[in-house]
């Protein structure tokens, strides 16, 4: 009777071939649905944080004009008719004339196409790189149209942002 025992117990006390192969098999699709998921996930975040990366660009540029960049004054502060352009094939001057503490402060926003930057001067400050396009300001006798676009591409991933604002004189 103990040899009977014995031999029950030996058979019940391993797998078969056939319950190893399903398990490793169901182990196998279980690991290539999470690495799946896992490279989508990622893919995603990448292309996210370039299309971030180009917004935070394009919104910092349209900020330094409208706003200023250190103590220089932007866009919103400069006097009606103190306005000075000059178009050049590589870009566009902008002058212009604020008030701050009491005093005029001459400030130049300049785009220069080959180097896709903005620089404010004195200083000189860049308030935006990477930017792809940049028409002229269209100015108008109590406002200001700008826009902007920065495009970013790093390896495979491409991402291109666009803003535009009004800027109307305060006097």
């Amino acid at each position: 009777m103990t040899q009977r025992k014995q031999r029950a117990h030996d058979a019940s006390a391993g797998f078969t071939l056939m319950e190893v192969m399903i398990s490793s098999a169901l182990s196998v699709m279980v690991l290539v649905v999470a690495l799946t998921i896992f490279v989508s996930a990622m893919k995603d975040w990448r292309n996210i944080d370039v299309r971030m990366l180009a917004d935070r660009e394009v919104n910092l540029a349209m900020s330094g004009m409208v706003y200023g960049m250190g103590d220089r004054l932007g866009l919103r502060s400069a006097w009606t008719g103190s306005m000075t352009t000059n178009v050049t094939a590589s870009g566009w001057t902008l002058t212009y004339t604020a008030m701050k503490n009491n005093a005029f402060q001459t400030n130049t926003i300049t785009y220069s196409s080959s180097a896709s930057n903005l620089v404010i001067t004195p200083g000189p400050i860049v308030i935006g790189k990477d930017i792809a396009y940049a028409p002229f300001p269209s100015i108008g006798v109590r406002m200001l149209c700008a826009t902007l676009r920065v495009d970013r591409v790093e390896g495979p991933i491409k991402a291109s942002r666009q803003i535009w604002t009004s800027v109307t004189w305060r006097n």
